[in-house]
């Protein structure tokens, strides 16, 4: 390859906005449950409750990997002939934003649905 044709690959930035974006929801929905107490307890009253986290990360990952790709590469088209486009900073970051959003919206649901109490 050339040095043209390797500074212009895409495949890591890509590569990183979707990674970012499994990761960011996961870890958002993580720490929303970790530190409304709800993380462990399910774990220990129930035993189909870690194939239920497991289930649950992997959808809130791939949600988050959506939306996150949608968000990160299209904010790259938008500002498309910008400074702010050189970089993949920003659409990695933005990336993360939407995914950790969607995490702590999906973790509040779950935590609302299961673990409290109707009066």
């Amino acid at each position: 390859m050339s040095p043209i044709e390797e500074e212009s690959d895409p495949r890591p930035g890509i590569r990183a906005v979707l990674v970012t974006g499994f990761c960011a929801g996961n870890v958002c929905g993580m720490l929303y449950a970790l530190l409304s107490g709800h993380l462990f307890e399910a774990w220990w009253s129930d035993p189909y409750a870690l194939l239920a986290l497991a289930g649950s990360m992997l959808c809130v990952g791939v949600m988050g990997t959506m939306v996150g790709a949608l968000v990160g590469l299209s904010s790259r088209l938008l500002f498309h002939g910008t400074g702010v486009s050189e970089s993949w900073w920003p659409p990695v970051v933005l990336s993360a934003i939407a995914s950790g959003l969607l995490g702590i919206c999906v973790a509040g649901f779950l935590v609302g649905a299961l673990f409290e109490s109707t009066k």
